[in-house]
């Protein structure tokens, strides 16, 4: 019984990682052409994940919803 619970549970790990990878795009595939285009993909277009990248891209958020309040604050409502 114990061994029949492991292999339902194996298959749902499975099951939730494959999910999972298709999900977040890592789906590996077996053509290496296709691989080596993903992986140099992922090197040309890094999303910035260190600290201080996310601490600019944060101030520019704030500061574009700034701008934007000033320039509705600026133009009066059409009447």
């Amino acid at each position: 019984m114990s061994s029949l619970i492991l292999k339902i549970e194996s298959l749902f790990d499975s099951l939730f990682q494959n999910i999972g990878d298709n999900f977040n795009g890592a789906y590996q595939s077996d053509n290496k052409e296709v691989i080596q285009l993903r992986k140099r993909l992922r090197e040309e277009n890094q999303i910035p994940t260190t600290k201080d990248d996310r601490h600019n891209l944060s101030n520019d958020a704030h500061n574009i919803a700034k701008d934007y309040k000033k320039a509705l604050a600026y133009y009066p409502k059409e009447r």
